[in-house]
């Protein structure tokens, strides 16, 4: 495997706690790293055997038992909202009562993400109060943390749908295929912010802001991994030392680079192929036909992507640790 050429750690003026982590951003150049990649023997004679795994990746703690059911929980309550609700309301209101098609689509809109925004709620509080010290990026001050990664993309998201379904319903007769596209709008904003940031990642440019811990100045990363990290931190209560974690794990394992940059790039891809498909059924059917299927296609293809995607990162992540203890000789 070719070596990666030395990446330029972050500018040493930046905040105090991110210092703590400068060793960590370079621990894709140090000498045993490296040798774990590429099966050197550097450190390890002919007969030296590891007996304690000590220079494996560093992990990534996982959520409790109780806290993978309330996720589980959360991600039914959020399709329910997002998905399967809104078109329920629209059935449910256009063909069972006599209210007008504008009056409907008001229910919808005030109805719509109410669940996800109470989640959105409990973010920003972690992010706010004391507890953000806990919980928020990195290195940042108490007043930028509601900025973290996640939460202001949340906050895009968020405001393209009640845009989009505003603009909508505006006229006195709604433009109802507009207001089924905000499903297939926000395939297209994930897709090329993933695309975008994993282009700026495979290039190296730098960073011109936060991405929640990995400072302004230091080469870019992709979306996927501030996700995970911001989601590490506060869904799965991993608090600053998942968000620890995570970086550690990026910056020194190489397999886990590739399988990031891989899963952003599928991501990316998928979610425009998603968004494309769904834009054209939508203006193809019938007016109240393309409302089901702009709202519950995308999420329906989604969930494929996901299912793919488990597979991968089961695969990829047994494949690191084989690779990892394969050269470092680790023999339990």
């Amino acid at each position: 495997m070719a070596q990666e050429d030395a990446a330029v750690p972050p500018n040493a003026k930046l905040t105090d706690s991110w210092t703590n982590l400068q060793d960590d951003y370079e621990l894709r150049n140090v000498v045993k790293f490296q040798d774990a990649e590429q099966g050197s023997d550097i450190f390890l004679g002919e007969n030296d055997r590891i007996t304690v795994p000590d220079d494996l990746p560093p992990p990534i703690p996982g959520p409790t038992r109780r806290r993978k059911i309330l996720l589980y929980i959360g991600l039914v309550i959020a399709v329910l909202d997002l998905c399967i609700m809104p078109i329920v309301y629209y059935y449910s209101l256009t063909f069972g009562t006599s209210l007008k098609e504008q009056t409907v689509l008001l229910v919808i809109t005030l109805l719509y993400c109410m669940m996800t925004f109470g989640h959105f709620t409990h973010r920003c509080v972690r992010l706010t109060f004391k507890c953000s010290d806990r919980y928020g990026p990195i290195g940042w001050q108490r007043k930028w943390r509601l900025l973290e990664f996640t939460n202001a993309n949340f906050v895009i998201c968020a405001s393209i749908f009640e845009i989009n379904l505003i603009i909508g319903m505006a006229p006195e007769d709604p433009l109802l295929r507009i207001c089924t596209l905000p499903s297939a709008i926000i395939c297209y904003y994930i897709g090329i912010l993933f695309l975008v940031t994993s282009t700026l990642t495979h290039f190296r440019v730098s960073l011109p802001f936060d991405m929640s811990s990995t400072p302004r100045g230091a080469p870019f990363r992709p979306a996927l991994l501030a996700i995970i990290e911001d989601s590490a931190s506060i869904e799965a209560r991993g608090e600053l030392t998942a968000r620890l974690a995570v970086m550690k794990r990026y910056e020194s394992s190489h397999l886990f680079r590739k399988m990031i940059e891989r899963l952003s790039w599928f991501w990316g891809v998928g979610c425009i192929v998603i968004a494309i498909i769904t834009t054209i059924l939508i203006f193809s059917l019938e007016e109240k036909v393309a409302f089901g299927v702009g709202w519950g296609l995308p999420y329906i293809l989604v969930t494929i992507l996901v299912l793919v995607s488990t597979v991968f990162v089961k695969a990829s992540l047994k494949e690191e640790r084989r690779v990892w203890r394969s050269n470092l000789r680790i023999t339990n």
